[in-house]
This record gives C-alpha cells, sequence and structure tokens, in this order.
C-alpha cells in the first residue's frame, strides 16, 4: 500500500502544480469576452455643471478592460436635457477621464421636433458637440434631409456635411 501512496501524491502534486502554472483552456462561460477584468450591469453615469445635469448616460452593460478608463458599453441611452435630446445606441465606449462618448453601430437620436439616424457619433464633453462622419439622416416635421457627416453647433444646430439632399413639405 506504502508502494502506491508516495507515486499516488507525486503524481496529484504534479498535476496540481501545472494547471495552477499554465492555467487551463475552457472557454469563458461568464457571458463576456475574457479581457474584460469586471462588469457592471444597469450602469448609470451623470455628468453635472454648476449642479444642473448636462447629459445622462445608461447602459445595460458595461465591461472595464485593463486599463480601466474606458468601458465598454451595451444597450446604451444618453439624455441631453438642455437639448431635450433622447439618443439610442447598440454600443459603445465612455472614457471616464474626459467625459467623451463614441457609439458605434446604429444610433438614432430623438429631439423635441427632429430625429436623427445614423451609424456612429462621437460626444466631446469639452464642447458639448456630437459628431459623426458616416451617412446620416435628419427628419423633422416640415424636412428630410440626407448626408455625409454631421456636426451639431451651439443653440441646437445640426449641420450635415457633404453630399446633402434636402425635402422640405408645406
Amino acid at each position: 500500500m506504502k508502494r502506491f501512496l508516495i507515486p499516488g501524491l507525486f503524481l496529484i502534486s504534479i498535476t496540481a502544480l501545472a494547471l495552477l502554472l499554465f492555467g487551463n483552456d475552457k472557454k469563458n462561460t461568464a457571458g463576456f469576452p475574457s479581457e474584460a477584468l469586471s462588469s457592471i450591469e444597469g450602469l448609470k453615469i451623470i455628468h453635472r455643471e454648476n449642479g444642473n445635469i448636462i447629459w445622462t448616460v445608461r447602459a445595460q452593460k458595461a465591461d472595464f478592460r485593463l486599463d480601466g478608463n474606458s468601458p465598454e458599453l451595451s444597450g446604451i441611452e444618453m439624455e441631453v436635457p438642455g437639448n431635450n435630446l433622447l439618443l439610442h445606441s447598440g454600443k459603445g465606449i465612455y472614457n471616464i477621464s474626459t467625459g467623451n462618448f463614441s457609439t458605434s453601430g446604429e444610433v438614432t437620436a430623438m429631439g423635441s421636433t427632429y430625429s436623427i439616424k445614423t451609424t456612429a457619433i462621437d460626444y466631446d464633453a469639452a464642447t458639448g458637440e456630437m459628431r459623426t462622419d458616416g451617412m446620416v439622416q435628419v427628419e423633422g416635421k416640415k424636412f428630410r434631409i440626407s448626408g455625409k457627416g454631421m456636426k451639431t453647433e451651439a443653440g441646437h444646430r445640426v449641420k450635415v456635411l457633404k453630399n446633402v439632399q434636402a425635402t422640405f413639405y408645406r
């Protein structure tokens, strides 16, 4: 019996040491990419200036990566109360240091008198401007404008940059 005990313990020790040193090749079953260090469900980020809410971002899920500064968001809703704007997107990245925000995939934004559809939007927190280089469609009750590229400006102005096609209704 002693003859089998020592080699058995040796074999178990070597196997345990190999697993600790080399890990295992099992697939990640947690539901998020293996690079994610942590994940938050139901995230809400509020940006305030002088006590006033400038914008609020809600995400169904946020995956934090190694840099810890730019979580990847999914199921995004951004509200800008001062502009009466509500934006929806499937995915995006929020930069914690700068407050800048970028979306990817289909983006729909609804204002009080218009709607915007595009493929991606970059939001600059310092200026409050939104920008896209993709195709964009802006539609209101009495107009429809489409083109490539868009920039928002102070005073609730939306500027379509290239290949502009516009239709106005009475």
